[in-house]
């Protein structure tokens, strides 16, 4: 309020008492001056008795008054919540006849006790006429003082009630008008009446008449000025009439009625209420569908509300609601007058077509066509409505169309109206709002019970399938084409994958580097979005272009300390609209998953502190013991064997000691990974505590190959680890001694083997160090021997004690000698002959099969050139073959190193065949196939010895240069009563025929083999049957007397 009550109170009883004193006043001194009384007469008049008893008679009804008007007022001022403001209203309509009729009577009463007491007290005698000019002067005191004070006193009232709501004016502005307009010539009059008889002394009837026409006049003007503004008001008091309600008028029906500025005032307020009523229309047609989002009602109900209150504001014939489907890519409607809604549409247009609802849909326009004969209304399905005109208003949420609200007439002459355009566009934004927030409530809602379901399912499952079932549940709720959760690696430069949901189903895991990729936006930053277009974005990502993806969202991973521990992101073939309920959902997930990896991190790291050494990484004593108690079981189940090395570093103390925990610490780590990087990937390399290593070997075939491996290790470990360390700067030179224990020769428990590998660890230190010794005795023997075996092979190379035999190669078809194999054999000159098998695996474990080798190609190109070496080939004929091993084919020298014999000797290349075995193929495929290649560019034969023993693997026989294949003699020996090994020939040859290879039967010993393989087509053989291994000069001449030899030529 803008008053209080006191200073209401004051200013009211402020006016009220110049109303009551200034017209005494003014008309006291205007009678002076017109010279009805004289100062004397005045100062009688004042001190004669009636007066004092007038003035308490006007203050007693002053004061009465007050207590009744002023005083509610003033309370109501002081508490206006607390009072009924209907009283205040009754009173203000009561103020204005109450105070004129007080003041009127107030001006009659005083010119009449004045005249009494200027007879009886003033010596004034009255004539006739004098008691009407002391009325003309009331009257002009009147409009003098009670007119301004009328104001000033509903002025007050205005200021300090304004905020009471009135239902009609109480002091009108007409009225206010009229009284100006008719008072103040009147008042103008009447002085001049005054003045000109106070002048003149005359006042004759026709002066009388003249002043009542002007007065008249003067009443009439002003009658006919507040006509005019009264029709400029009309608008005004009808927009104000409580009597009027909605129902009995329209805005089009008030109109302003003058040029004025009531006029435009009137046109104003006429368009803010119009506005306003629009508004609230709005306003109620929003909360109808609020309510229905409120209740969770279907889509049905919505939609239809939205139809009915749309035909119910806006006059058409009929109303259409379509709905665009994102997944179909078309305008589906829905719902139409009359029709009740169908989810699957009672008609669909595509977005090429030439539709009028289309073009608004796509445009986010609205759109008008007033033409029947338009084409937008031909389309097949809405021709049969003859529409004449039609308005199409987009549904727009977020700038994204989702839908159109069509409003057609089909009479002629119809159009809407732009109030009415206005109109639909109100109501569609409020419509699409409604639609878009079921839409989403009910997704909430389905998404919610789908969480709900996923978490259940999810929330008992840990590690692997856990990851599995987080992205086939995210890949599912969302419609993702593939779902990842990514951990990064050390430098977080790249993502190895935990789970991956792909095109509808779980693959593969994955690792990638992230560097160009929207994952690099992610990982160790915030959530991000590419809702289109993301191929353009990273255009460097190939997983993008090659899966056609278009959306992208990512989700980084942090532990509790708000480290990065990855990512979980999704990508989508579609473009997205909206990502927040996607995100949102993602980050729920995210959360779960952030929580499973730490927790997988931290019984990661307690299980590595459990059984992993601190300092190297390697296993510890617990883990070594479960491996080796695993081992030792697997050992018994398949007669295998096991053997455990327990190495230690001699001087390790002294160079602790002397150069520190440091340099101590730094030669252990080092050690180890010398020690992981010599053993097999199945075995095991731990640490038992100080300088002490064990290497557990497992799945050992053979007591003398677990010799032959244990020993050839202890060896590689003697050369490797042995060597040199540089430590800051510092060369060390570390020696260790190693002792090794059997499983199941020394024992078959885990604690008695590392306590025997510990024994004979100590006994090489006692020996001397920097050597191994075996548990067991007659290992130790067995080694010794191997070790002379090896001693005595160096001194075979050198002393050429080595020699070859020839075992021919026979044709199946006409006992013709057509080839032979070159085989080394030994004859020691203390030890006599020793089989092949007895030197061959101690020469390739020691390295000297490389030498070996180079000796028997030499030999071997030697006796080719002899035999075969006059350069005319002959396809019947094929030449020496000659073993190549493993490790001497993977030698780096071995093309030059033939190059270089075939050259000695003027060899031919195709007179020599190599043999290798299926094992040389798991090399590496690369340096495998390019050496072969140039084999094969230098004309000499392969072939495959001992098929179907090794790798059989029967695609390298397709993919690589091969000429020959041998049945190893596993499969003959028993031919023909053997159904397996006949089985298994037959598909050899077979197989070779189709692929074009040469085949040769080895260990042929009967008629019976020899017989079955001529009725297959096999082409050659050798073995006992024909001749065994034979020197030079026997094969020469059995080479004489079955071929006629006359050196004949080879062809290949």
């Amino acid at each position: 309020m803008s008053i209080t009550a006191k200073q209401f109170q004051l200013r009211f009883i402020t006016l009220m008492f110049f109303a009551l004193t200034a017209p005494a006043l003014f008309g006291l001194v205007f009678l002076y001056v017109i010279d009805i009384f004289s100062v004397d007469q005045i100062i009688a008049v004042l001190t004669a008795p009636p007066i004092p008893v007038f003035a308490i008679l006007v203050t007693a009804v002053a004061l009465f008054y007050f207590m009744l008007f002023v005083r509610p007022i003033a309370a109501y001022l002081d508490s206006p919540d607390k009072f009924d403001t209907d009283i205040i209203r009754e009173k203000l309509g009561q103020f204005s006849w109450h105070y004129w009729v007080l003041f009127l009577s107030y001006l009659l009463v005083a010119p009449a006790v004045t005249i009494l007491s200027a007879e009886n007290y003033a010596s004034f005698i009255p004539a006739p006429i004098d008691w009407f000019r002391i009325h003309l002067v009331a009257l002009i005191v009147s409009i003098v003082i009670g007119l301004p004070i009328f104001f000033l006193l509903f002025d007050l009232l205005g200021k300090a009630l304004g905020g009471i709501i009135l239902h009609r004016p109480i002091f009108t502005i007409r009225l206010r008008i009229f009284l100006i307009s008719a008072l103040v010539p009147l008042l103008i009059d009447t002085m001049l009446i005054q003045y000109y008889w106070t002048r003149t002394g005359y006042f004759t009837r026709e002066t009388f008449l003249v002043w009542v026409l002007l007065e008249l006049l003067a009443i009439a003007g002003a009658v006919l000025f507040v006509g005019s503004f009264n029709q400029a008001l009309k608008p005004l008091a009808q927009l104000t009439n409580e009597h009027i309600s909605d129902d009995e008028w329209s805005f089009e029906e008030i109109q302003p009625q003058s040029t004025d500025e009531l006029g435009i005032v009137t046109r104003k307020l006429l368009e803010l209420m119009e506005q306003q009523q629009m508004n609230q229309d709005r306003l109620t047609f929003s909360n109808k569908l609020l309510l229905n989002v409120q209740n969770q009602d279907d889509t049905s109900s919505l939609l239809g509300n939205i139809l009915r209150s749309a035909q119910s504001h806006i006059e058409c014939d009929r109303c259409f609601i379509s709905i665009y489907s994102a997944k179909n890519k078309q305008l589906v409607c829905v719902m139409y007058t009359g029709v009740n809604y169908e989810e699957g549409g009672h008609f669909r247009a595509r977005l090429d077509e030439p539709l009028l609802a289309v073009q608004a849909f796509k445009s986010r326009q609205t759109l008008t066509a007033e033409d029947p004969g338009d084409p937008r209304f031909s389309h097949k399905y809405l021709s049969h409505f003859n529409i004449t005109s039609s308005t199409a208003v987009p549904l727009v949420i977020g700038g994204e169309s989702i839908g159109v609200i069509e409003y057609v007439h089909t009479t002629e002459d119809q159009h809407f109206s732009e109030q009415e355009i206005h109109r639909m566009e109100l109501f569609a934004r409020e419509a699409a709002v409604a639609y878009s927030l079921l839409k989403d409530q009910q997704e909430r809602i389905a998404l919610q019970n789908a969480i709900t379901k996923y978490m259940e399912g999810i929330s008992a499952k840990i590690g692997k399938p856990f990851f599995i079932a987080m992205v086939t549940a995210i890949a599912e709720l969302l419609e993702a084409d593939e779902v990842i959760i990514g951990e990064t690696t050390n430098d977080n430069d790249a993502i190895n994958s935990l789970a991956r949901f792909n095109d509808g189903k779980i693959t593969s895991d994955i690792s990638y580097y992230i560097k160009g990729t929207p994952c690099e936006t992610v990982v160790g930053y915030e959530a991000r979005h590419y809702l289109s277009g993301v191929q353009k974005l990273f255009p460097g990502d190939p997983r993008l272009t090659d899966g056609d993806i278009e959306a992208y969202i990512g989700i980084p991973l942090f532990n509790s300390m708000k480290e990065p521990l990855g990512l979980l992101y999704a990508v989508f073939k579609r473009p997205l609209l909206d990502h927040h309920y996607i995100e949102s959902v993602m980050r729920m997930y995210a959360s779960r998953t952030e929580a499973e990896i730490e927790r997988v991190h931290n019984e990661s790291r307690i299980r590595r502190m459990a059984y992993f050494d601190n300092l190297t990484g390697l296993p510890n004593r617990s883990l070594l013991y479960d491996r080796l108690e695993k081992a030792i079981a697997h050992a018994k189940r398949t007669n295998t064997f096991v053997a455990v090395m327990l190495i230690d570093l001699d001087n390790f103390k002294s160079i602790n000691d002397s150069l520190g925990h440091s340099y101590g610490d730094a030669l252990l780590t080092m050690v180890s990974d010398r020690l992981l990087n010599t053993v097999r990937e199945e075995d095991t390399v731990a640490r038992l505590g100080g300088d002490e290593f064990v290497l557990l070997l497992p799945e050992i075939k053979g007591q003398f190959e677990a010799l032959r491996f244990a020993t050839r290790m202890a060896k590689e470990l003697r050369s490797k680890v042995g060597s040199s360390y540089t430590i800051d700067g510092r060369d060390l030179v570390v020696s260790h001694s190693a002792g090794i224990a059997m499983a199941p020769i020394d024992a078959d428990n885990p604690e008695l083997l590392i306590k025997y590998a510990d024994t004979a660890m100590y006994k090489a230190k006692e020996g001397g160090r920097d050597s191994y010794r075996f548990f067991s005795q007659a290992m130790n023997e067995a080694a010794v021997e191997r070790l002379n075996m090896e001693t005595a092979i160096r001194m075979a190379i050198q002393e050429q004690q080595f020699r070859l035999v020839l075992q021919p190669k026979v044709s199946v078809a006409d006992n013709k000698i057509i080839g032979a194999e070159a085989l080394i054999r030994w004859h020691h000159p203390d030890w006599g002959v020793i089989p092949p098998d007895k030197f061959i695996p101690i020469a390739d474990d020691s390295g000297l099969i490389i030498k070996i080798g180079e000796w028997v190609l030499e030999q071997s190109c030697k006796l080719a050139s002899e035999i075969w070496g006059n350069g005319i080939h002959d396809a019947s004929i094929h030449g020496l073959a000659v073993n190549v091993s493993p490790r001497q084919f993977e030698h780096e020298d071995f093309i030059d190193v033939l190059q270089e014999k075939l050259r000695m000797f003027n060899t031919p290349a195709y007179a020599i065949e190599l043999e290798i075995t299926e094992n040389v193929l798991i090399q590496d495929a690369t340096e495998v196939r390019e050496k072969l290649n140039t084999l094969k560019k230098l004309g000499v034969r392969v072939s495959i010895d001992d098929f179907g023993t090794g790798y059989s693997s029967f695609r390298y026989l397709q993919d690589l240069p091969i000429d020959t294949i041998k049945i190893d003699r596993a499969f003959i020996q028993d031919l023909p009563h053997n159904s397996n090994n006949a089985a298994i020939v037959e598909m050899i040859l077979t197989m070779s025929k189709h692929l074009e290879l040469y085949t040769v039967a080895e260990g042929v010993e009967t008629n019976e083999q020899l017989e079955f393989l001529h009725q297959r087509d096999c082409p050659s053989y050798q073995g006992y049957l024909f001749s065994k291994p034979v020197e030079r000069e026997i094969f020469l001449e059995l080479l004489k007397s079955t071929n006629d030899y006359q050196p004949v030529p080879v062809l290949i």
